[in-house]
């Protein structure tokens, strides 16, 4: 297991690049659009979750994103429990777009849910 920007995940963890349609911050959920743009995971042009950024990146700019298996927050409003093990995760309804939910936010899914850890991680393999 590696720390990497006090994320958690199990090796091996991937990135790919992407070209940035709607600004995204470092850390976040990021997903592409129809036209294969990155956005904010939350945002209602997204299609598909595809890890989180690396780093920011304004329009046009590319960014690194990674995926594999990785712990997120949890979600406050409508949080993951073990009883969602083997579930899919979906984006939570945190402003932040970094935590997850079995049910909230607009519901695009993330990833398989691993596992819950003793700190209230949620381990989801993206």
């Amino acid at each position: 297991m590696t720390q990497y920007f006090q994320m958690k995940s199990k090796e091996p963890l991937h990135f790919q690049t992407f070209t940035v349609a709607i600004a995204v911050d470092a850390k976040n959920l990021v997903a592409i659009d129809a036209a294969g743009l990155l956005v904010p995971a939350a945002d209602a042009t997204a299609v598909t979750v595809v890890g989180f950024s690396k780093q920011g990146g304004a329009v046009a700019e590319l960014v690194d994103v990674g995926y594999g298996e990785i712990a997120f927050d949890n979600d406050g409003t409508t949080p993951v429990t073990a009883a969602n093990v083997g579930e899919t995760a979906k984006v939570g309804a945190d402003a932040s777009n970094i935590s997850l939910s079995p049910a909230a936010g607009i519901l695009l899914a993330v990833g398989r849910i691993r596992a819950l850890d003793n700190e209230g991680k949620i381990w989801v393999s993206i």
